[in-house]
């Protein structure tokens, strides 16, 4: 159950901006997740990644590892066309545009830096508020993320990221 959580924390963030990465093979991001359900905490990490490119299609295999203490890694392919990723400039539009996009622009310091960002509001499924998400110029988009859902509370830092 806890794992269905965390799963479903980290498909409603990544669903925040219908945005995935920079985007090109090899993007990277690492994040450190702490969930906080029925006064206990769990802690996991999640490892996404552009793992290959099909031309053809125009999309690009997104791999996902999610990690908790004591379990096997659980690993989920999907694949994103490339007009849903996060460009460079979509990335500068929505920093430059924060106000309009319902946010507001905010500094936030996590594992893998001080980043400039656009904070921007989270629903969950049945579109009531559930939290917010902070938006940068990394792959995938999110630098942090503070979410309630389905009974928990859980907190989402960017540990490190690479940009190929």
């Amino acid at each position: 159950m806890l794992k269905t959580t965390i799963l479903s924390v980290s498909a409603l963030l990544l669903s925040t901006l219908a945005a995935s990465a920079m985007p090109t093979v090899g993007d990277q991001a690492t994040y450190d997740i702490t969930v906080v359900k029925g006064g206990q905490t769990y802690n996991a990490t999640s490892v996404i990644e552009l793992a290959q490119f099909d031309a053809a299609k125009n999309q690009y295999l997104e791999r996902e590892t999610q990690t908790m203490a004591g379990q096997q890694p659980q690993v989920t392919d999907t694949w994103k066309n490339t007009a849903d990723l996060l460009t460079e400039a979509k990335a500068d539009q929505l920093l430059a545009n924060c106000n309009a996009a319902g946010g507001t622009n905010a500094s936030v310091n996590v594992p893998a830096g001080n980043f400039s960002t656009c904070v921007l509001p989270v629903q969950d499924n049945a579109g009531k508020p559930s939290g917010k998400v902070w938006i940068s110029k990394v792959p995938f988009g999110v630098v942090h993320a503070e979410v309630d859902q389905d009974g928990a509370s859980a907190v989402v830092n960017l540990r490190a990221f690479i940009i190929k």
